[in-house]
C-alpha cells in the first residue's frame, strides 16, 4: 500500500509541475518582460531523478506516459498537433500503448513462459536471453526519441537536464524490467548485463 501511495503521488506530482510549467509559459508570452521561472523546470528534474532511483518500472514509463501525454495536449492546445504528420508523436502513442498492455504479464509466469517459447526470431526478438517485448521496444524507441531532442532541441539547460533525466530512467527501467523477465522466465542474466548494471550503481 506505501508503494502504491508513493507511486501515484510521484505521477500527481509530474503532472502538476507539467500543468506549472506550461501555464508559466503562457505567462511570460502575454508579459514579455518577465524572466520564465526555472523553478518548476528545476524541481521536475528533481522529481524524475526520485522516480530514477526507485528503480521501478512501471513508475517510471508512466512518468513518461504523463510527460508524453502532455506534450500531445500542448500541442494540440496550440493548434501545432497534426496527427497525419507528425510521425514521432504517434509512434510515441502507439509505442506506449502496447508497452503499458504488456507490462503486467511479466508477472504472469505461465502466460509469459508460453510466450517466451513461442518466439520464432530467437535472435532478433531477444535482447541478452529475455523477449524483446513491447515494453523493450517503447523504452529503446523513446530513448531515440528524446536523445534526438537533446540533440536537435534549442531548449535551456534546465530543460535539457530533464530530457537527460528521462534517457537515464528509461536505461534503469530496461535493466529492472530485464531482472523481472528473468525472474519469470527462471533464468540467469549474462555476466555482461551484471557488470553493466553494477557500473551504474
Amino acid at each position: 500500500m506505501a508503494k502504491d501511495k508513493k507511486y501515484s503521488g510521484s505521477i500527481k506530482r509530474v503532472t502538476m509541475l507539467l500543468e506549472d510549467i506550461s501555464n508559466n509559459k503562457e505567462y511570460v508570452k502575454t508579459e514579455p518582460s518577465t524572466k520564465i521561472d526555472v523553478s518548476y523546470n528545476k524541481e521536475l528534474h528533481n522529481e524524475l531523478k526520485e522516480i530514477g532511483k526507485s528503480k521501478d518500472v512501471s513508475l517510471i514509463i508512466n512518468a513518461e506516459r504523463v510527460i508524453i501525454e502532455d506534450k500531445i495536449d500542448r500541442s494540440k492546445s496550440e493548434g501545432t498537433f497534426n496527427k497525419g504528420s507528425d510521425k514521432s508523436l504517434n509512434e510515441s502513442i502507439k509505442d506506449l500503448s502496447l508497452a503499458l498492455n504488456s507490462l503486467d504479464k511479466v508477472y504472469d509466469k505461465k502466460w509469459y513462459k508460453s510466450f517466451d517459447a513461442n518466439i520464432t526470431d530467437k535472435k532478433v526478438d531477444r535482447i541478452n536471453g529475455v523477449p524483446r517485448d513491447p515494453v523493450h521496444r517503447f523504452i529503446d524507441s523513446n530513448i531515440t526519441r528524446v536523445n534526438n531532442s537533446i540533440i536537435s532541441s534549442t531548449a535551456n539547460k534546465n530543460e535539457r537536464n530533464i530530457l537527460v533525466e528521462r534517457v537515464s530512467n528509461m536505461k534503469v527501467a530496461k535493466n529492472e524490467y530485464m531482472k523481472l523477465q528473468a525472474k519469470t522466465l527462471d533464468i540467469d542474466l549474462p555476466e555482461k548485463s551484471k557488470r553493466l548494471e553494477k557500473e551504474r550503481d
